[in-house]
């Protein structure tokens, strides 16, 4: 069988996408300031870092996957697992850079509620509460921006994935051409 290259640079944009959502986790996500100073947090300390860096290396599987078996198989089921996975990268980074304080008060309310004990509700009361009357700012740092662009990236690369195994699959079939619109 003939070699798909449109798959292979499809697989190789999905896996250079998880690869960059990985390192944007490993970059400060996040930087805290209240009365004390400042400190920055990596998005791999947080639940949402965390969580982008899974989506990544499913990212990258599933772009792998497209590499070995795209030609043979089209691919679609690849492909559509890209978008889910880049989609929730997107969300991830997204919601991070929109609205890092409540991003902070979602992801960290957790770690937060077993450090103080308190229950996970009043941790998140309480973030947003230091937001709101000033006592502590959050800003979105590099590497949550930076995961915005495989969350970008991979569901594109799922997209023109779906397109191009379409092709594949009529081409398996022994469609020569899509159908003539005019009839």
């Amino acid at each position: 069988m003939q070699e798909r290259p449109d798959q292979k640079r499809t697989g190789i944009l999905m896996l250079a996408a998880g690869v960059v959502a990985i390192v944007s986790a490993m970059l400060d996500w996040y930087e805290l300031t209240d009365e004390a100073g400042s400190e920055t947090f990596k998005g791999s300390e947080s639940t949402g870092g965390l969580a982008a860096i899974g989506f990544g290396i499913g990212l990258a599987i599933v772009g792998i996957v497209l590499l070995r078996r795209g030609a043979r198989t089209g691919g679609k089921g690849s492909s559509i697992t890209a978008i889910v996975f880049s989609l929730f990268i997107l969300f991830l980074s997204g919601y991070s850079v929109a609205s890092p304080g409540d991003a902070v008060a979602s992801f960290e309310r957790s770690d937060i509620s077993e450090a103080y004990g308190i229950s996970e509700d009043q941790a998140e009361a309480a973030v947003k509460a230091a937001i709101a009357e000033g006592d502590l700012e959050v800003k979105a740092e590099a590497g949550a921006m930076l995961g915005i662009v495989p969350g970008l990236l991979g569901t594109l690369a799922g997209i023109l994935g779906i397109v191009q195994a379409r092709k594949i699959r009529g081409q398996a079939r022994g469609d020569s051409a899509a159908p003539d619109p005019t009839g």
